[in-house]
């Protein structure tokens, strides 16, 4: 069918464009900072974050378009040059590796303003002889409001950073009988910190999103139109999202499929009840995979007038992909191939695509 190459060939553009992005980079100021080093300097900074492509993103234009963001010669050689730059090093002083575990920042837009956002995690490490051992670990954040937060990025970036040092200064490391051990690596990401009891997750500033979508559905057995709700939460650093999804649909069975069928006519009642899986691609692009359940009923009419009512229900998984903004509004767009199964006396199952427009809020 012509509909079904067009939309395949839409969902090619789509899958193409989730994976292109276009870069700002931000180069760390080196600002001299009044900081005493207690006895240490830092002799390296190791990237171990799960996801090292960028560190975050930023709003641009009047539809805030996502543009990716990363700092300038990466993140070990610019944090590193930052650190050397600033604080006075004596490098006859204890050394310390510096692992840097997560480090993000993210903008969120309202109608009258923007909130910007620097976190971070820093783990402290003794050296000797090639092995490693963790002495303190630190993990903080920044978020400040603006009618234009962009600017502010790489002074809260510096903020961050700062406040981890300043915290391993005064600390106890000095005191501390550490195990040395190899490789640096080993220790999770979600760790508990030993300052504040709380892993990244506990801490994330977390925010509800719902989505509303009418949907336009092309079947092999039959189309039609529909509304779904999606409802989450969600925070800036989480690949896996799980809204629960409530559904409603309209549609019409396609005639020479119901002549199959000893009925006049039919009239199926149901709405459908279940959770949508989402995984990040990009910064806008998810790949989603939706569980359903229809629930309602349904009444057939014979050649002689005769009603029957029958109790309904079904699966109707999902996939696809979806277009969702980072701003708090905007709209949002997704194409999904579904399959529908169901105890219907004439519309048992089908197959097709769905088109789904929408705004989140």
């Amino acid at each position: 069918m012509l509909y079904m190459k067009r939309i395949l060939i839409v969902v090619f553009v789509i899958l193409s464009l989730s994976g292109y992005s276009q870069k700002k980079i931000i180069e760390l100021s080196w600002v001299p900072v009044d900081i005493q080093m207690n006895g240490f300097y830092i002799s390296d900074v190791i990237d171990a974050r799960e996801n090292q492509d960028n560190i975050g993103f930023i709003q641009t234009g009047t539809d805030n378009k996502t543009v990716a963001v990363d700092l300038k010669n990466g993140l070990e050689s610019s944090v590193y040059n930052y650190m050397k730059a600033s604080y006075q090093f004596d490098t006859s002083q204890t050394p310390i590796v510096i692992k840097v575990v997560h480090l993000r920042i993210s903008e969120r837009s309202s109608f009258s303003s923007e909130r910007g956002r620097a976190e971070i995690k820093l783990e402290f490490y003794k050296v000797n002889n090639d092995k490693y051992a963790k002495v303190f670990e630190y993990e903080t954040f920044v978020e400040k409001q603006a009618s234009d937060v962009t600017k502010g990025h790489e002074e809260r970036i510096r903020s961050v950073i700062n406040t981890c040092i300043k915290n391993f200064n005064k600390s106890d490391w000095k005191s501390k009988k550490p195990e040395y051990q190899a490789p640096v690596m080993e220790d999770p990401e979600t760790k508990r910190s030993s300052e504040t009891g709380l892993s990244y997750d506990d801490k994330e500033a977390s925010e509800w999103v719902s989505l509303l979508r009418l949907n336009k559905s092309f079947g092999l057995n039959a189309s039609g139109w529909g509304f779904s709700y999606y409802g989450y939460s969600t925070n800036t650093t989480r690949k896996w999202f799980f809204p629960f999804v409530i559904s409603f649909d309209w549609f019409t069975i396609d005639a020479d499929y119901f002549e199959q069928f000893n009925y006049y006519q039919a009239s199926l009642n149901y709405s459908k009840y279940g959770i949508s899986i989402f995984r990040k691609l990009s910064d806008r692009f998810y790949a989603n995979a939706t569980f359903v359940i229809p629930l309602g009923s349904e009444t057939l009419t014979n050649f002689s007038g005769r009603e029957s009512k029958y109790f309904l229900i079904g699966f109707a998984p999902s996939q696809g992909i979806s277009f969702i903004p980072v701003s708090e509004y905007g709209l949002t767009f997704s194409v999904e191939v579904f399959e529908h199964f169901m105890t219907s006396q004439v519309y048992a199952t089908d197959f097709g695509v769905n088109v789904k427009v929408g705004f989140k809020f």
